[in-house]
């Protein structure tokens, strides 16, 4: 049931422990008031009568004054106590204690007012080095001594204008050679809110030995208060150096508390200040000082036990110390000081239930709950009697320092067994993390070298795509200048079949150039190798053309293709030829995919921008495809089993040249309802525009154009940087580069930094803008969920102790849709706990660093997460290249039944005329064979793409090649005016092999 397998037995020994070693320190603690012999001589009725006692001061030591003849609301002086009519006292004081409740002449004593003491001492023998030492009276009082003023604490008078309030110990020598001595004591209170009169005792006795009993007694003083000034110093370090700890925090304050009361309690007595100086000032202090100590106990209790302690209670002690503490500096004395009793009950229920917490922590199970228990206990005890001491239900002097002793060394033990466990967890997580990081190396050796192999395959890829469309651009021109030149006569009239038939074979020849400048198109982007001629364009024209253009693709679907451009809309900036490629290829991917409706283009202005829609009716496109279909040789549907062909490219090249004229593009759609999408120009800073144009542009927004979206749709990827209408909160950290060191081709690397203290996102990106990493920031949760759906960052730094969501809540979230190796997550939070790691990874986390981290392990974190990351990505890369076989397989199907339609067309009109020896068959025989050329290219492509190139080597003869060539070319250059040279049958040349 309790920690620690303590049980009641174990509890019960502790507590033993705990108690003998306070009653120990009690005992010898000079601290506490000491009572006289039971036979020594005591005060009767006002009379100290030693001439019968044999009581010697010098051996016996001091006698206490426990009474005094008392007259209410008189100042008298010994002259006026001779007349017989202050003969008799109103009462008799006990000593020390307080006059509430005495007769007076005006009725019973209030806690606030004056009266006169008598004490009357009869000596066996005539005084010698005799004095008394008198307590903190309160609130003012002066000593007359056989007639004369030998001592004036303050000023007393009859009322608190003319009284002067200063409390403290004091001794006071009395006159020499006396046998008796009449001691009256005026005393006026207008400021304590205990009452008139003490809370200490007096003693009478010999000045040497009060004199060596104050010694002591300011010895042990200064011994307390230096022990709570270290104390309370080396607490608020430890803080400082760990500062989610805030218990250490409100221990030091309340040590402090401690030693600043005890300090201004006993002030005048440690420095020997004779006067009321600084009374008002050390006064104030104290009271602050007392005020705050029930709050930081409450703050203390329920730091060390948060799930164990009222929040409410926490709240109600903190309202009850402010309004005590803000009462010190805006009221006087005498009107503050009486709340003092609420302020005494609630901190007593205070440290009742803190007690009651405690002790549920240890049902509970909490670690080292008994122990602390036990010290707390003890402290309360001693709380609780300093006040019954101040109040006078028991004599006992401060032992509220004595306790804290305790109390301060059973901390300082339960500190130091945290910091031993903190080590060894550390030790353990070091020992556990660096075994990780030797295995981390070794997989980012291995994939280092991966990487290096993927890059040189992709290398060689691209060239050998570029190289084998610039060979197969050679024979489609023949194929597709041959079709061309006998549809238009060049040998002679032909029928309506033929004609139908040579159309087939351009219109193949025409798809598979399309499809070699695409990957030629893919090459030089890949390489930069692009430069746009920019001009001012008119919009509408161009897509006027390009529909047009793409009208036979839509064949006998029901289909409608609209330009709904305003012909007043501004010119844009942009290369025609390439604004023309990006347009079919958005067009002709709408035809494609949309068997019947409409396919619409539209176009409005905002602000230095043209925004373009090419809308659709067709079969859409999921959510989870808006990022892949922009990549290369990627489709939504990528199965051999797809009802849609093509390569996936014409969406990559789109955005690439959208994004070389400095737009963006994003789409909006929905499955089986159709697709929008979208990019923009830059206006050109020349080109019509009139106030038509601008009415049309301002209506379209109005009625909701299509045209008229965020600047961002859900999933669009945005190159130009972020998606507008963001929150600045997101934007690249300034000073920061927003570009990274990776390059080959590699990309950016940006992290998230989520953290809701701006000075530590600042830290963080500091860090960060060390190696170039482009930064984004997010201030809560909330904020980096919403830059998540726009936008997907490499790695995320995260915090944990967050408003509105936990950084565990957001790292669930995130995980729910991404996967640890797609978006590493590194938690840095100030929580160094063995738990807070657990629930950290437990939540979906990559990594954890605890505040405050070194920017060296911080980048060196990111890096090697980053690298992971890119790794992943390039094992997908590698399984990317694996399927561009079967990729490469679908584009050499491709070729296959166009090549195919070819030859077959040819061979058929060939066959046809083959009876009359005419040229059409000759031609027909020409195109057969490039159409086989072409084929056996395409087969190639496959043994490249499957690694089963080899060459065959044989014999040729250059004179039969070279005929052969010229005999290709010889119509397409006699088109062109060009008379091939012929080739000499004389002509010896060799065999090469």
């Amino acid at each position: 049931m309790f920690s620690e397998a303590l049980g009641i037995a174990g509890f019960w020994a502790h507590f033993k422990f705990g108690a003998i070693a306070f009653v120990a320190a009690l005992a010898a603690s000079p601290l506490v008031g000491v009572e006289a012999a039971q036979d020594s001589p005591a005060v009767v009725q006002g009379v100290l009568d030693l001439r019968q006692s044999d009581w010697n001061f010098d051996t016996d030591g001091t006698l206490p004054i426990n009474e005094w003849a008392f007259y209410g609301s008189r100042l008298l002086d010994s002259a006026q106590l001779q007349d017989p009519e202050n003969r008799k006292p109103d009462a008799w004081m006990r000593w020390p204690g307080f006059w509430q409740g005495l007769p007076s002449p005006e009725g019973e004593m209030k806690r606030f007012g004056f009266a006169t003491l008598h004490l009357t001492v009869l000596l066996p023998e005539p005084s010698n080095g005799l004095a008394i030492k008198m307590g903190r009276v309160y609130s003012a009082y002066r000593m007359i001594v056989n007639g004369k003023i030998v001592a004036e604490i303050g000023t007393a008078g009859a009322d608190a204008r003319s009284t002067i309030a200063n409390t403290r110990e004091v001794l006071i020598p009395l006159p020499d050679g006396a046998e008796t001595f009449d001691i009256v004591l005026n005393v006026s209170n207008f400021t304590k809110w205990l009452g008139g009169g003490t809370s200490y005792g007096s003693v009478f006795g010999s000045r040497d030995q009060i004199l060596q009993s104050d010694l002591v007694y300011e010895r042990y003083i200064w011994l307390y208060a230096g022990m709570l000034l270290i104390l309370g110093l080396y607490h608020l370090g430890l803080f400082a150096l760990r500062r989610n700890d805030r218990s250490t925090l409100w221990f030091a304050l309340l040590t402090l508390s401690l030693f600043f009361r005890l300090l201004t309690q006993f002030y005048p007595f440690l420095f020997g200040i004779a006067d009321g100086k600084y009374y008002e000032i050390a006064s104030d202090i104290n009271w602050f000082a007392a005020y705050v100590m029930m709050p930081l106990i409450a703050l203390y209790v329920s730091s060390v036990l948060p799930d164990d302690y009222s929040r409410t209670v926490r709240a109600t002690m903190l309202v009850i110390g402010f309004v005590g503490c803000a009462s010190i500096f805006v009221l006087p004395e005498s009107v503050f000081s009486r709340g003092v009793e609420v302020y005494i009950i609630a901190g007593l229920l205070m440290l009742a239930y803190s007690n009651y917490a405690v002790a549920r922590a240890i049902v509970r199970g909490r670690k080292q709950s008994v122990l602390f228990f036990i010290a707390f206990f003890i402290f309360c005890s001693t709380i609780v009697i300093s006040l019954m001491d101040v109040t006078q239900l028991v004599n006992t002097r401060e032992l509220m320092p004595l306790g804290f002793v305790v109390f301060i060394a059973v901390q300082a033990f339960l500190l130091s067994q945290r910091f031993s466990r903190s080590f060894s967890d550390v030790e353990t997580l070091s020992g556990e993390l660096t075994a990780k990081n030797a295995h981390l190396e070794n997989i980012s050796a291995e994939l280092a070298a991966n990487n290096d192999r993927l890059e040189r395959l992709d290398k060689i890829k691209d060239q050998f795509l570029a190289n084998t469309s610039h060979e197969l651009r050679t024979p489609l021109n023949g194929i597709i200048g041959l079709t061309e030149s006998l549809r238009a006569g060049a040998k002679g009239p032909v029928s309506r079949q033929v004609d139908g038939t040579l159309e087939m074979i351009a219109s193949s020849g025409r798809r598979l150039a399309t499809l070699v400048n695409d990957i030629l198109d893919a090459s030089k982007l890949r390489n930069s190798d692009i430069i746009l001629s920019r001009r001012a364009v008119d919009l509408h024209e161009v897509v006027e053309v390009v529909l047009q253009v793409s009208q036979p693709l839509v064949g006998p679907k029901p289909l409608l293709l609209s330009n709904r451009v305003p012909v007043s809309l501004r010119m844009v900036e942009a290369d025609e030829n390439r604004l023309q490629q990006i347009l079919q290829n958005l067009i002709g991917n709408a035809i494609k995919f949309t068997p019947s409706g409409q396919v619409d283009v539209s176009a409005c202005e905002k602000g230095q921008e043209v925004v373009v829609c090419v809308s659709d009716t067709g079969i859409g496109i999921p959510k989870d495809k808006y990022e892949t279909i922009f990549e290369s040789f990627e489709q939504v549907d990528a199965s051999t089993e797809r009802e849609f062909g093509g390569t996936g490219l014409g969406l990559s090249i789109t955005r690439n040249l959208i994004e070389l004229h400095g737009g963006r593009i994003w789409l909006n759609s929905t499955v089986d309802k159709g697709s929008e999408f979208f990019f923009t120009l830059p206006v050109a800073s020349t080109g019509r525009v009139s106030g038509s144009g601008q009415n049309r542009s301002a209506k379209a927004l109005q009625d909701n154009d299509p045209c008229e979206l965020p600047a961002v749709a859900s999933g669009g990827r945005v190159r130009g940087g972020p998606p507008a209408g963001l929150s600045a909160t997101f934007q690249a950290v300034e000073g920061v580069a927003a570009h990274s060191k990776m390059t080959d081709g590699q990309a950016e690397t940006s992290i998230l930094v989520v953290d809701d203290d701006e000075i530590n996102r600042h830290v963080v990106s500091n860090f960060l803008g060390l190696e170039d990493y482009e930064v984004f920031e997010a201030s809560d949760g909330v904020q980096a969920l919403e830059f998540l759906e726009n936008s997907r960052p490499d790695v995320i730094l995260l915090d944990i102790m967050m408003p509105k969501l936990n950084g565990y809540e957001v790292c669930r979230q995130i995980r729910a849709r991404t996967e640890q190796s797609q978006m590493p997550i590194i938690f840095l939070s100030a929580k160094d706990r063995t738990e807070d790691l657990v629930v950290g990874f437990e939540s979906g986390g990559n990594d954890y660093l605890s505040k405050p981290v070194s920017g060296p392990e911080l980048l060196a974190r990111v890096s090697t997460h980053a690298k992971l990351m890119r790794a992943q990505e390039d094992v997908l890369k590698l399984e990317k290249l694996a399927a561009i076989g079967n990729v490469t397989a679908g584009i050499v199907h491709d070729f296959k039944n166009s090549i195919g339609v070819i030859k077959g067309y040819a061979e058929m009109i060939a066959e046809d005329n083959a009876d009359a020896q005419s040229e059409s068959a000759e031609f027909a025989m020409t195109i057969a064979s490039e159409a086989d050329r072409i084929s056996s290219m395409a087969y190639e492509i496959l043994a490249f793409a499957r690694g089963e190139t080899s060459l065959a080597v044989d014999k040729l003869s250059v004179a039969d090649f070279v005929a052969e060539f010229l005999k290709a070319i010889e119509l397409p250059l006699g088109q062109r005016g060009v008379i091939p040279v012929a080739l000499t049958t004389d002509l010896s040349l060799p065999i090469l092999s």
